[in-house]
């Protein structure tokens, strides 16, 4: 590889998906993308028999370096977007981008675009949505309290939230999920949400957060009495850690709840109904069993 390219595997690797953020290449194959969630989308710096003596392992080192290389399906390099020349079709390109993004959200909001890329960003489609908002597409108003300046929803949002929401439906997302408002520069959000990353999970009982879980189970938070007769339903998250078919751990290790040693708990009583709980000096292992 490096003969032929002149750079390492882990450069490859960087560059390649380095583009694909950026936009200027493409895979065929999801199975690229699925070997880089796998890998964190890193390949190993050192060649697969580095720092073993020769026969030691060195089958097993090399198919775990290989089976990190990003080379499923074919890689594409995409053809440079020009910008247009016609305003009318660059005020419709940004309009695009608009009803892309509430397809998304419903609802958006300056603070809520800073985690875009540019393109899709407050100061490059805030004309447009003023546009669309005179042209009767969507709406504008204060439609929740908390967020300052101009919020604009699309009329299928707001037709649903018009609505009755479902106050008893329980589910999860992942701290980096578009749903999650983990991240926001919003003061009253920042206290109550852990910080954006991956490692990081909400649960939710209709519009209420019950249950916060930072760096992979390792440090749970309650926001419901340990007798609550719902907490089994709030645990979807920790089987998705023990059983997903991408980076899952036969086991979650649990050092805090609620700021405390885990082992002395009164949650454990609830966790033993739906796992295999082995209490350690100040943490538990949690493990899938029942």
């Amino acid at each position: 590889l490096q003969r032929l390219t002149g750079i390492s595997a882990s450069e490859l690797s960087r560059r390649l998906w380095s583009g694909a953020w950026a936009g200027r290449i493409t895979n065929d194959s999801f199975g690229a993308l699925r070997k880089g969630i796998e890998t964190r989308f890193e390949v190993p710096e050192a060649g697969p028999t580095a720092g073993r003596r020769p026969g030691a392992g060195g089958r097993g080192g090399f198919s775990r370096w290989k089976g990190s290389l990003p080379f499923a399906g074919n890689w594409l390099l995409l053809p440079e977007a020009e910008p247009p020349a016609d305003p009318l079709e660059s005020e419709e390109r940004c309009k695009e981008r608009v009803r892309l993004l509430l397809d998304r959200y419903g609802l958006l909001f300056r603070e809520l675009l800073q985690r875009e890329s540019a393109p899709f960003r407050w100061p490059a489609l805030f004309r447009s949505l003023r546009l669309m908002e005179l042209s009767g597409e969507i709406l504008s108003g204060c439609f929740f309290e908390g967020i300052p300046g101009p919020q604009f929803i699309s009329h299928r949002a707001f037709r649903r939230l018009q609505r009755d929401l479902p106050e008893k439906q329980v589910f999860w997302i992942n701290a980096t999920d578009p749903a999650s408002l983990c991240g926001l520069p919003l003061e009253e959000l920042r206290a109550s949400l852990p910080r954006r990353v991956a490692a990081n999970h909400l649960v939710y009982h209709g519009p209420e957060l019950v249950v916060v879980s930072a760096r992979r189970g390792r440090a749970l938070t309650f926001r419901v009495d340990a007798d609550s007769e719902d907490l089994p339903r709030y645990f979807g998250f920790l089987h998705h850690l023990l059983t997903a078919p991408f980076r899952s751990s036969r086991r979650v290790v649990v050092e805090t709840i609620d700021g405390s040693p885990a082992s002395g708990s009164p949650y454990l009583d609830a966790l033993r109904t739906c796992f295999e709980v082995l209490p350690d000096y100040n943490e538990v292992v949690i493990m899938s069993g029942r």
